[in-house]
């Protein structure tokens, strides 16, 4: 029997979640040891429902894990799993760490002192020059530092190549199975990626079916692998605040690039979340008055949200507004 074939059997049970399978793992040992486990065990020393027990002792998902090794032995595609020395340490520290990684590339680059930088799809001019100028800097400082990101249109894309650039390994984790890459029109990027010591990875199976459902997971992954993360640009909601949300819950080192004074008229950065609760309450303590929020946070300056605080403000509290040439967003008034 493959050594692989019972990790990604684990996986691939029904019932059986990220986190579900940590605690497995942290009772037995290996996944080959949570098959040998008697239905006493399972149920008493793990605490597992007995139908979830029996689906266990079935093993049915071990034909689909040998279909898996064949489809990774035909691709190229290496499988690491957690209780492999290669599986990256700070990823493993998690509490809803994947058991099974699929990586394209140099499976060595995960060993390596990474960072994480992410950012909005939607990357303007000042975005991709700061992601230029921060990796630039970090190459003749810390050259062997390997770049971490999604592969996503805009900042993501950027920083990897501007790693490849400067000569720095960079790996993309994104949200589908290989060796297929998410988007499609960045897969000489990884190719790239991939020649130059780099890797692209993924937790997701073959068998996956894809949903576009699977990109907060994806998230989990570029926040824990790296002891640090960088929002480069970023509206107030989306996939990068997503990933720092993350990266804070795992109390890793979280930075983010100060947004232009000029952008969107506002002097709020687009890469800081809305007020926080406090400063709300605080607000709320005064006579009303109105902030002006980037709607795109993106700094094109296209659009903003006037936010109306405290008791005396009027009914309607959320308000869009459009900009137009020669015309501050902020100046239009209520």
């Amino acid at each position: 029997m493959k050594r692989e074939i019972p990790d990604i059997a684990l996986t691939l049970t029904p019932g059986i979640g990220p986190k579900g399978a940590v605690h497995l793992l942290d009772v037995f040992g290996s996944a080959e040891a949570v098959f040998s486990a008697s239905a006493d065990e399972l149920t008493e020393k793990a605490r597992l429902r007995p139908e979830l027990a029996r689906v266990i002792l079935q093993k049915k998902a071990f034909a689909d894990a040998e279909r898996e090794v064949k489809h990774c032995r035909k691709h190229g595609i290496e499988i690491i799993a957690s209780t492999d020395a290669q599986y990256p340490a700070l990823l493993r520290e998690t509490a809803d760490y994947p058991h099974v990684l699929y990586v394209l590339g140099s499976p060595e680059a995960l060993g390596k002192t990474t960072l994480t930088m992410v950012g909005t799809r939607r990357m303007t001019p000042y975005g991709q020059q700061m992601a230029d100028r921060l990796i630039g800097e970090l190459a003749d400082r810390v050259a062997d530092t390997v770049i971490v990101s999604g592969l996503a249109f805009g900042i993501d894309t950027a920083c990897h190549r501007a790693a490849l650039a400067f000569g720095m390994p960079t790996v993309g984790i994104i949200a589908s199975a290989l060796p297929g890459i998410t988007p499609a029109q960045h897969t000489a990027v990884a190719r790239d990626m991939i020649e130059h010591g780099g890797a692209v990875v993924s937790e997701l199976h073959s068998q996956t079916r894809q949903n576009g459902n699977f990109y907060h997971s994806r998230n989990r992954l570029l926040a824990g692998i790296s002891g640090g993360t960088v929002v480069v640009e970023s509206p107030a909601e989306g996939g990068s605040m997503d990933t720092a949300r993350l990266a804070d819950g795992y109390n890793r080192t979280l930075m983010a690039v100060p947004g232009r004074p000029s952008a969107c008229g506002c002097s709020r950065p687009p890469a800081v979340p809305y007020p926080s609760t406090r400063l709300r309450r605080a607000i709320l303590r005064r006579p009303y008055r109105r902030l002006c929020l980037p709607a795109g946070g993106c700094g094109s300056g296209k659009s903003c949200r006037s936010v109306w605080f405290g008791s005396a403000a009027p009914k309607r509290r959320l308000r869009r507004v459009r900009s137009y040439p020669g015309r501050r967003p902020c100046a239009v008034r209520a």
